[in-house]
């Protein structure tokens, strides 16, 4: 099965060019178990609760309609000041 995705970091506080997880969007082939991995480099990210959300669809169609299914999941974390 074929999905397309988007990944991202919630809230957006941190200077343009950070806080991108990489890969952040995509059409992938359904990966078995545990999945596609990913990366966040989080240096330069301000000390902050934070989101990674990812967003897919797959590309289902029915009689030429699009019927995608759409799922999203989250996870929060926490950067805090190194003492």
């Amino acid at each position: 099965m074929h999905l397309k995705y988007v990944l991202g970091v919630e809230p957006a506080v941190n200077p343009a060019g950070t806080a991108i997880p990489v890969p952040n969007s995509g059409l992938v082939n359904t990966a078995p178990l545990p999945g596609n991995s990913w990366s966040l480099d989080a240096m330069g990210m301000k000390d902050c609760g934070y989101v990674v959300r990812v967003v897919a669809r797959d590309r289902s169609t029915l009689n030429t309609q699009s019927i995608g299914r759409y799922k999203s999941a989250s996870v929060g974390f926490c950067l805090e000041e190194d003492i």
